[in-house]
């Protein structure tokens, strides 16, 4: 690392990034409702479409290891899952799954909709 600076800055810029999503995490841990924490992690899976306020998720984890992430039970998974399709915020399609409305999402989370 000494004989190669970029190298250095490559590696301090990726121990960086791995601290800011560490610390996030942490702090959703510590602040969250177990339903806030599932719609952050499935806004971390989403892949936005270009130009749209749609994204998707091409290969939604199982319940269980969407619970295993955020620290919770497959149940609770289930029952937020089955909320947000009832209400629109996300459609299941097979193993995928899509938000139609980024905006609206992301509101749940700012206005901390519990609904």
């Amino acid at each position: 690392m000494e004989e190669n600076p970029a190298f250095a800055i490559a590696v301090a810029r990726q121990l960086a990034g791995h601290v800011r999503r560490l610390t996030t995490r942490v702090f959703e841990f510590s602040t969250m409702a177990v339903r806030q924490r599932l719609r952050a992690e499935l806004l971390r899976l989403a892949k936005p479409a270009a130009g749209a306020d749609t994204a998707a998720i091409a290969s939604l984890p199982t319940h269980a290891e969407l619970a295993s992430r955020i620290s919770t039970h497959r149940e609770a998974v289930s029952r937020e899952l089955a909320w947000l399709g009832d209400g629109g915020f996300i459609l299941k399609q097979g193993r995928s799954l899509l938000i139609p409305s980024l905006g609206k999402f992301r509101s749940l989370m700012e206005d901390g909709w519990e609904g």
